[in-house]
C-alpha cells in the first residue's frame, strides 16, 4: 500500500543522496555537451573548437591590421560583430597556446555554468528548498537546447550570462556595477539592464554600471589600440553589427531566425514586404507585452524588494532585445535558464497562491512541449518567439499576484494537486 507519511517525511538520507544525483547529472551534462566524451580528438581535431577559434584567432588579426576579419581578409562569410573591448578581452587568450587557451575556456564555460546555478538558486528562492540541486538540475535540462548549443559551440554566452547573474547577486555596488559592465560589452544585449535599473529606481547601481561601461568600452581599447585604432574600430563594428557587406564580396545572411520562420509561414521570400510586415507585426506585439509586464508590475523603491521580483524583472529585460536582433540564435536564448529556474521554484512551493502555482508549471511544461513538438529549423525563431511569450505572461502573473512569505523547508507536496 502506497504510505503517503514516507512521502512527506522522507528519511534522513534521502536528501543528501538527492543532491549528490544531481551533483552528477550537472558533471554529466557539462562533460557532454562540451567534450562528446571524445578525448581522443577533443585537443586535437580543430572542427571541434567551433566558435573558440573565432575568439582565439580573431583578435591578433584585429590587432594587427585594425581592422575587423571580414574586412582584413575581404571575405564577410566571417563577420565578428563584437565590440573593440570585447576583441581586447579576448587578446590574453591569444597568448597562449592554442590547445592550453582552448582547455581553459572550456573550464571557464563550466565554472560559469555553476556560478549561474549558484546564483540562480539564491535568486529564485530555491536556496529555501531542501531540493534546491533538484530545481536547477531540472531547469538545466528544460534548457537544454540553449545551453547544449553555447556547449557545443564554445560560444561565450553562459559566460555572459555568468557575469550577469553574479553581478545580481553580489551586495557591492562598484562589483557589481563592473560585473554588469563586463557582460554588456561582451555582449550589448545586456545594456538593456541600465533602463530595468532606472525602473527598479536602482539608480546607485545603475550609475556604477554606466560608469563601467563606458571605462571598459572606450578608455579599455583606447589603452589598447590607440585612439584612431580605436576610432577605425568602432566605424567597423557598426558595419558588422548591421551587417553591410560591400557588393560582390562572399557573404553570408545573418541567421534571423524570426524572419526564416515568417517566410517559411507565409510561403514567401524572406525579402518580400509580406514577410517584413509579419516580422515588424510580431515584435510589437512583443513590444506591447514587454511594455505591460512594466506597467503592472509594482514599481520597486530600490533593492529592498525581494530577489524573486529582482530575478524577475531582469529575465524580461534580458530577454526584451532578442526577437530584434539578426543575429539571434538559440544559444542566445540562455537567460531563459534562470526563468526557469524561478518559475520552478515558484511552482513547487507551497506557500504560493495556487493558481499562481499552476500558471508557472502550464508556462515550463507548454514551452517544453513547443520546444519538441515543433521540429523545423526554419521555424525556430517563432517556437523562441511564442516561448518568450509564455515565459513573460508566467512572469507577469506570478510577479503581479500577492503571494504569502515561503519559509524555509523542504519541497512538500502541494495542498493540492498541480
Amino acid at each position: 500500500m502506497f504510505n503517503r507519511s514516507a512521502l512527506n517525511n522522507p528519511p534522513r538520507w534521502a536528501w543528501p543522496l538527492a543532491d549528490a544525483l544531481a551533483i552528477a547529472g550537472l558533471i554529466f551534462f557539462a562533460f557532454y555537451f562540451l567534450t562528446a566524451f571524445r578525448f581522443d580528438v577533443l585537443f586535437t581535431a580543430l572542427e571541434r573548437q567551433v566558435d573558440f577559434r573565432q575568439w582565439y584567432n580573431f583578435p591578433p588579426i584585429i590587432a594587427r591590421s585594425l581592422k575587423y576579419p571580414s574586412v582584413a581578409l575581404n571575405d564577410w562569410t566571417i563577420p565578428f560583430p563584437y565590440l573593440p573591448s570585447a576583441v581586447a578581452m579576448f587578446m590574453p587568450l591569444s597568448a597562449l597556446p592554442l590547445m592550453v587557451a582552448f582547455g581553459f575556456w572550456m573550464l571557464l564555460q563550466a565554472v560559469a555554468l555553476a556560478a549561474v546555478l549558484w546564483s540562480g538558486i539564491k535568486l529564485s528562492g530555491a536556496a529555501a528548498h531542501r531540493g534546491s540541486l533538484l530545481i536547477a538540475l531540472a531547469a538545466v535540462l528544460m534548457a537544454e537546447n540553449q545551453l547544449g548549443w553555447d556547449f557545443r559551440t564554445h560560444n561565450n554566452n553562459i559566460i555572459y550570462l555568468a557575469l550577469i547573474m553574479l553581478g545580481m547577486t553580489v551586495r557591492t555596488t562598484w562589483l557589481s556595477g563592473l560585473l554588469l559592465a563586463i557582460s554588456c560589452n561582451l555582449k550589448i544585449y545586456s545594456g538593456f539592464l541600465f533602463f530595468g535599473l532606472i525602473w527598479r529606481r536602482e539608480y546607485r547601481l545603475a550609475v556604477a554600471m554606466s560608469i563601467a561601461t563606458i571605462l571598459i568600452a572606450v578608455a579599455f581599447p583606447i589603452a589598447v589600440f590607440g585612439f584612431h585604432g580605436y576610432v577605425q574600430l568602432i566605424e567597423g563594428w557598426i558595419a558588422q553589427a548591421l551587417y553591410n557587406p560591400p557588393a560582390g564580396l562572399p557573404s553570408l545572411l545573418p541567421p534571423d531566425l524570426l524572419r526564416k520562420s515568417a517566410a517559411f509561414l507565409l510561403g514567401a521570400d524572406p525579402a518580400s514586404s509580406a514577410v517584413s510586415i509579419f516580422v515588424r507585426a510580431s515584435q510589437g506585439v512583443w513590444i506591447a507585452l514587454v511594455t505591460g509586464y512594466f506597467i503592472l508590475a509594482k514599481r520597486p523603491s530600490g533593492t529592498a524588494s525581494d530577489s524573486q521580483t529582482r530575478l524577475s524583472d531582469f529575465c524580461v529585460v534580458l530577454l526584451a532585445p532578442l526577437p530584434f536582433s539578426i543575429w539571434f540564435m538559440p544559444y542566445h536564448a540562455i537567460v531563459l535558464l534562470p526563468a526557469y529556474m524561478l518559475l520552478l521554484t515558484i511552482a513547487l512551493s507551497t506557500g504560493r497562491k495556487l493558481w499562481t502555482r499552476r500558471i508557472a508549471a502550464f508556462a515550463l511544461i507548454a514551452c517544453q512541449i513547443l520546444r519538441y513538438s515543433v521540429t523545423q529549423w526554419e521555424l525556430r525563431g517563432a517556437v523562441y518567439l511564442i516561448s518568450f511569450i509564455l515565459i513573460l505572461l508566467a512572469l507577469a502573473a506570478t510577479r503581479t499576484a500577492e503571494e504569502s512569505v515561503v519559509g524555509p523547508g523542504g519541497l512538500e507536496p502541494p495542498t493540492r494537486p498541480l
